[in-house]
């Protein structure tokens, strides 16, 4: 897990002198107080959330998929629910997927989807996309499983593809 002090360069406040945008630096903000939630980048544009941290296999297959869908390899944050560090409830994930204002998101199993539900009080249909705060989100059942289905692997790939640019 990245810390808030290990989160990139990027996540730096902007100057005084106005460097940045509000954009960034709410997202900056965001990495800083949820750092032991989340590995990535102010400007990321998917944000993958998952009940607890992914496979390596299962972080792979987003990257692709997300390359594939025209965001590019690196365009994921990966937001982790539960960790050492405590939980993160709906409210906490609407702080997150709002200060980083993604332009999607992915929940990668089953609780992932029930908390993003729950922080915009928006039932989802599991492994579909769905709409919550002007933004797609898609959510699986069980990604990491998916992976070794491949009825469930092309469900799952259906779905992403809603994410597209």
């Amino acid at each position: 897990m990245v810390t808030s002090g290990n989160i990139s360069d990027s996540s730096k406040a902007p100057s005084a002198s106005g460097e940045g945008n509000s954009y960034e630096f709410n997202a900056r903000g965001v990495l800083q107080l949820y750092g032991d939630f989340i590995e990535g980048t102010p400007n990321c544009t998917l944000a993958v959330l998952s009940k607890g941290p992914l496979s390596a296999e299962a972080r792979a297959a987003f990257q692709a998929s997300a390359e594939h869908l025209g965001y590019g390899k690196d365009a994921c944050a990966w937001i982790v629910l539960e960790s050492d560090a405590g939980q993160l409830g709906p409210s906490d994930v609407l702080s997150v997927l709002e200060g980083l204002d993604p332009r999607g998101v992915v929940a990668a199993d089953a609780h992932a989807a029930s908390c993003v539900s729950g922080a915009y009080s928006v039932p989802f249909k599991l492994d579909a996309a769905n709409r919550a705060g002007c933004r797609t989100v898609v959510a699986l059942s069980d990604f990491e499983g998916a992976l070794h289905d491949d009825d469930a692997k092309r469900k799952a790939w259906a779905a992403l593809k809603k994410l597209s640019r």
